[in-house]
């Protein structure tokens, strides 16, 4: 038996979920190991550990994360300020390791904010084929984070990188997501080879990389777009009556016309929803096909911000 403060426990429970709170195909990684004085559980993935939450002198435990989630609910109505929980059928010697640190790598240093690593993350696809663009490029050669699904790109500059050694690391979209939930407001990942850590108050992050090479996106961004056009006022709401109209067509890709430019609405919308003020767009207006289509992808950008989007084809 082991006594948590509820509220240690309900935080701790909270960050913890989307690693023990899923169903697993290996029933001990549906539970916590609690072992001098932290709470530790992992996917194989991704671990996570949570510093200071229990007496560090108390025998390791396993705990099922469903009867310890459990238990938080009637302890907070009671308004009780401890919980009790018991040890599962598990011993703790068969729970997964914590990861270590590489001793003999040096890692790159990457520091970012929850907003930029959402914006870049808004274009990475669920794609089982093309599995390297399943999740953030953390480029500390170029300071960006780069997000793409093959028509879109988004980029977000990095507060700061540190290039010992430079290169290209993916980050897993599971991953992405976790720190945007539970990061700071300015986020710091120590990028090894295939690990990245992230240090926080409180707790301790660490995920695998995607092992694969990511494509080299700077060849996307058009370098000869040189027509700046405004976008209509209500823009937004354009896009949103896009949507509407082909749910009830049903139509798979919403598409919205402005002039020159015809798009997926989807898309512009969701990247104009991360620039505090609708940006102009820049397009190479002499890159037109025989029926008059755009061929060159249009730029939409800010100081911090990048957006690429392929134009699609209007069939005359």
């Amino acid at each position: 038996m082991l006594t948590i403060e509820t509220k240690k426990l309900e935080s701790a429970l909270k960050i913890l979920k989307p690693l023990a709170g899923q169903r697993h195909q290996i029933p001990i990684l549906g539970c916590v190991l609690i072992e001098k004085g932290s709470m530790h559980a992992t996917d194989m993935d991704a671990s996570c550990k949570i510093l200071n939450i229990a007496d560090p002198l108390h025998p390791p435990m396993v705990i099922e994360f469903i009867k310890a989630e459990a238990a938080v609910k009637p302890a907070k109505l009671l308004k009780q300020s401890q919980v009790t929980l018991s040890q599962s059928e598990f011993s703790p010697n068969d729970f997964p390791v914590f990861p270590k640190r590489p001793d003999k790598e040096k890692p790159a240093r990457a520091d970012f904010t929850p907003e930029d690593m959402r914006f870049a993350l808004a274009a990475v696809p669920n794609d089982p084929v093309r599995y390297y663009l399943n999740g953030v490029c953390i480029d500390t050669n170029a300071n960006a984070l780069v997000g793409t699904d093959g028509h879109r790109l988004h980029r977000a500059g990095l507060s700061s990188s540190k290039l010992n050694p430079a290169g290209r690391f993916i980050l897993p979209a599971a991953a992405c997501e976790f720190l945007i939930k539970h990061g700071e407001n300015a986020i710091t990942l120590d990028l090894y080879q295939n690990q990245a850590w992230h240090e926080a108050q409180g707790f301790v992050y660490v995920t695998k990389l995607v092992d694969g090479t990511y494509p080299d996106y700077q060849r996307v961004i058009p370098a000869n777009n040189n027509t700046t056009l405004e976008f209509p006022e209500g823009v937004t709401d354009l896009c949103k009556i896009a949507k509407l109209n082909a749910k009830a067509e049903k139509k798979k890709i919403p598409t919205i016309d402005i002039g020159p430019l015809y798009l997926n609405a989807d898309y512009l919308l969701s990247a104009l929803s991360y620039f505090e003020q609708i940006p102009c767009v820049r397009i190479d207006i002499e890159d037109k096909d025989v029926l008059g289509n755009l061929r060159s992808p249009i730029l939409i950008e800010s100081k911090r911000k990048t957006a690429v989007i392929m134009p699609m084809k209007k069939m005359v």
